[in-house]
């Protein structure tokens, strides 16, 4: 079986140097040193989260518009399982934040994404450990792109929905 062809959408790759040119000889940049004003191109698609109990949850503490407005729903100062009802959603959503918390590399994701304006579509993600105290994830960055074309088919809003489709899911460097 041939592998999976993929390549990093050029707007995540973007946030993806960025990352890396933070860590200045570090394995990862300090949370202190990433500005989203340095990121104007990429701010309405970034989120910031803080984990919670050694990710057993994980706050929005920055949600862009772009986001925002694809989900209908700012979550910006609540957590996850707030937001997402129990479920295999909840918990895709949760592994792919934990896998970067614990692993300590940034992951690459695609799945399907159902809610009530981008019924059946797909949407890329790149999500990034940002150093805290010690050697500790103290927050995560990731931004999110949606595409694909359904407007007509309406589904259920992504916070109600269990239906998805796990797509490529690749730790990076």
């Amino acid at each position: 079986m041939a592998p999976i062809q993929w390549k990093l959408p050029e707007t995540l790759q973007s946030l993806h140097d960025y990352w890396r040119a933070k860590r200045i000889g570090a394995a990862l940049p300090p949370s202190g040193t990433i500005a989203v004003a340095e990121l104007p191109q990429l701010a309405a698609d970034l989120m910031l989260l803080e984990p919670i109990a050694a990710g057993d949850d994980f706050r929005y503490r920055v949600m862009g518009e772009a986001v925002i407005q694809a989900t209908g729903i700012d979550c910006t100062g609540r957590r996850m399982r707030e937001v997402l009802k129990p479920g295999p959603y909840l918990d895709y959503l949760l592994g792919l934040n934990r896998e970067v918390l614990h692993e300590k590399r940034p992951l690459y994701s695609e799945s399907s994404f159902r809610a009530e304006r981008l019924s059946n579509r797909w949407t890329c993600r790149l999500i990034l450990p940002l150093a805290g105290e010690g050697e500790a994830v103290g927050m995560i960055m990731a931004a999110q792109v949606f595409g694909g074309l359904s407007p007509s088919t309406p589904a259920p809003p992504f916070s109600e929905s269990a239906e998805f489709e796990e797509g490529v899911r690749v730790l990076l460097d």
